[in-house]
């Protein structure tokens, strides 16, 4: 799996600022700080931290209420102490940073970069951590919707290595490319493809993810039905078992209504029985593979079939089915409201490319 590259660590160009007690340290009530016990998940994070090109950075408010913010005292009488335990216990490191103003017993900290410990942890040793991920999106006519949607994805950057966010205005006859083209002045990950002309939701999908040179794909639909940040914190203690594995997520929806779970069924039965195998879900979002898990994303459909194909590619491999909460569009109409024959006509070429990948 590639790994990113550790500079010299003082010099890394980004950092994790850690605290130490009541992080790195296990916090229990009367235990001098000295004797505080190590909490080995966040230690055995730090040391993955640093791995992955990360410089680490301990910074705590230790001593800030008890020697009333005096630092000349707190780095002559804590600091040592702090310094002899992160040695003690062998926590990777690069500075000690005394000072941290102390919020009290009942504050918080606020900081837009600020990562809870499971977050962390999840981020450098869990299935994905030190390896980049492209998220893909097509646009098409969802200007209400494209500030939500990033927003939603930038969430995922607490869990993952998001190397870019490549979004496709898919032919959009609204302000969507305007905006999406917005967002990339501001935000330097983000990467649009413009298409003129609408062909399909397939096609919009495969402009992106041939631009994609992550060693994770992870495409989504733009109408923010789907939450990726909420989808992996859902599920994170069973992925955390997955470090080291290789698998594709293809999730399951939940939430649907119950009319189009049926048509659903009976589209997958069907579908079953020309194709020649058991299929699954294969529509729901976020999907998730390693880039190298599929070679001919140009040669599948242009529609909304291209759904399917990835599904029945992926299946080689391990595939995980978790389930997803489905959410109703943030904003807008679909352009499948009301469109029963529509509806109907897709079934059918669902069909039909099912009876065409039959036996491969």
């Amino acid at each position: 799996m590639a790994k990113t590259p550790k500079p010299d660590a003082m010099s890394a160009p980004s950092k994790y600022i850690v605290d130490l007690d009541g992080t790195l340290t296990v916090d229990k009530r009367g235990v001098e700080y000295a004797e505080k016990p190590l909490n080995t998940d966040v230690a055995k994070a730090v040391a993955a931290a640093m791995g992955q090109g990360y410089g680490v950075e301990v910074f705590t408010a230790r001593g800030m209420n008890s020697l009333k913010g005096d630092l000349a005292k707190i780095e002559a009488q804590t600091k040592p102490i702090a310094s002899s335990w992160l040695k003690g216990h062998k926590v990777p490191h690069d500075k000690l940073i005394m000072g941290k103003v102390w919020c009290g017993p009942h504050g918080f900290y606020v900081d837009d970069k600020n990562l809870h410990l499971e977050e962390f942890v999840f981020r450098t040793t869990g299935p994905f951590a030190g390896q980049s991920v492209d998220i893909v999106i097509p646009f098409y006519n969802e200007e209400l919707n494209v500030e939500h949607v990033h927003g939603q994805q930038k969430r995922l950057e607490r869990l993952l290595e998001v190397r870019r966010y490549i979004y496709v205005n898919n032919g959009s006859r609204d302000a969507t490319g305007q905006k999406l083209d917005e967002l990339a002045a501001h935000d330097p990950k983000v990467q649009v493809v413009h298409i003129q002309a609408n062909k399909g939701y397939g096609f919009g999908l495969k402009s992106g993810i041939l631009a994609a040179q992550a060693d994770w794909v992870m495409t989504n639909h733009a109408d923010g039905q789907f939450d990726g940040y909420t989808f992996l914190m859902t599920h994170m203690l069973h992925l955390q078992g997955l470090a080291g594995r290789v698998f594709s997520i293809l999730p399951r929806r939940l939430n649907r209504p119950q009319n189009w779970v049926v048509r659903s069924l009976v589209l997958r039965l069907l579908a079953s029985a020309l194709v020649g195998r058991r299929l699954g879900e294969f529509n729901g979002q976020p999907k998730m593979w390693r880039r190298e898990a599929i070679h001919d994303v140009g040669l599948m459909p242009d529609d909304f079939c291209f759904d399917l194909a990835v599904y029945l590619a992926l299946q080689r491999g391990e595939v995980l089915d978790l389930p997803i909460l489905e959410k109703g569009r943030f904003k807008g109409t679909s352009s499948w409201a009301g469109q029963m024959r529509r509806t109907w006509r897709l079934s059918f070429r669902y069909l039909q490319f099912a009876w065409d990948m039959r036996g491969r």
